[in-house]
């Protein structure tokens, strides 16, 4: 995980850190570095570009609803209130374009036509 304290923000820290990444993994005979960036990390995504990355594949994710059920070790409405909806539906997922969690802040989830 390669990550950058805010004050440090646009002082070049973040290629520093890809650099010595890149260097580490080459030492190491490998021939190939990944990375993950969250779609709407446009600055990220702008700077790993310039260190040379590109993309390569696309995730798509939905998470549902018994999904996230379970991650939250199975509370129910009646135990916490508060993550539900009038409905019953989570509320994490009305805060997502297409109820998908993963989309929140990104402008390329759009909710599917009713």
């Amino acid at each position: 995980m390669i990550a950058v304290a805010e004050p440090s923000e646009g002082r070049g820290a973040g290629a520093a850190l890809l650099r010595a990444a890149e260097e580490w993994t080459r030492a190491q005979g490998y021939g190939t570095l990944t990375l993950n960036v969250f779609e709407g990390n446009q600055r990220a995504r702008r700077a790993y570009e310039r260190e040379g990355f590109c993309v390569e594949t696309l995730k798509y994710v939905k998470h549902l609803a018994l999904a996230l059920f379970f991650l939250l070790g199975g509370v129910t409405s009646a135990q916490q209130p508060s993550l539900f909806n009038s409905t019953g539906r989570l509320t994490a997922l009305d805060q997502a374009p297409g109820g998908n969690p993963d989309c929140i802040g990104s402008e390329r989830c759009v909710p599917p036509p009713n």
